[in-house]
């Protein structure tokens, strides 16, 4: 059986219903029993386009209302509605090339809400702080997260390292949001008809997907 969903994120994850959903980039636009995991990719893929019309300065909407934002170091969605969503902010500097694609759009950095973290490194929070300040949205994340980032001291790691935990080094390096409204299991966001937040720990121990019933 065929079932079109969307997720966003990096782990593989059981969605609502049984549903099972590929949170990598976009998953299921359309898919396979809601996972991209069979989806053709390189030269000539659905992807590949998207990173083509991105590269040409062609605004990317993958489905009606959501946007793929090429920023530094990864890729970032947006939510285009009366108010604006950004999914993931890449790295530090990542502003500029917001703004540039906002404008393709018509719309503005202050057009932005919130802000959502799927994870907390540095390639996808990294541009948070000075984009919040300069839109005035709210920004969310897992307090699993938000915990990590705040709790690894670069000094404790140096006096006393752990072998084979490299992510405890990259969190000691990463600056954590100034006071992010924290993300629960379960709870639905106003966006895209409706944003299930699925706590996929793994990648990071607060790592999220975000599921839109709406887009089955």
């Amino acid at each position: 059986m065929r079932r079109n969903g969307f997720a966003v994120r990096t782990t593989t994850a059981v969605l609502p219903g049984g549903t099972r959903g590929l949170c990598a980039s976009v998953s299921g636009v359309p898919s396979a029993e809601g996972s991209d995991t069979g989806k053709r990719r390189g030269p000539g893929s659905a992807e590949d386009a998207n990173t083509l019309d991105a590269q040409r300065g062609r605004a990317v909407e993958i489905i009606p209302g959501l946007h793929a934002v090429r920023l530094l170091g990864s890729k970032g969605y947006l939510i285009v509605d009366r108010e604006l969503t950004l999914i993931d902010a890449g790295l530090r500097g990542s502003t500029p090339l917001l703004r540039w694609y906002l404008s393709r759009i018509g719309r503005q950095l202050t057009d932005i809400t919130r802000i959502i973290c799927t994870h907390g490194h540095p390639d996808h929070i990294g541009g948070v702080h000075e984009i919040a300040a300069l839109s005035g949205a709210e920004v969310l994340m897992h307090p699993a997260d938000t915990a990590r980032l705040r709790e690894t001291r670069l000094r404790d790691l140096v006096q006393r390292p752990v072998p084979g935990h490299a992510g405890q080094l990259v969190a000691a390096l990463t600056r954590a949001p100034a006071d992010p409204r924290p993300l629960t299991h379960g709870e639905v966001l106003p966006a895209l008809g409706g944003l299930e937040v699925i706590h996929t720990p793994g990648h990071t121990p607060g790592s999220v997907c975000l599921y839109a019933r709406r887009h089955r």
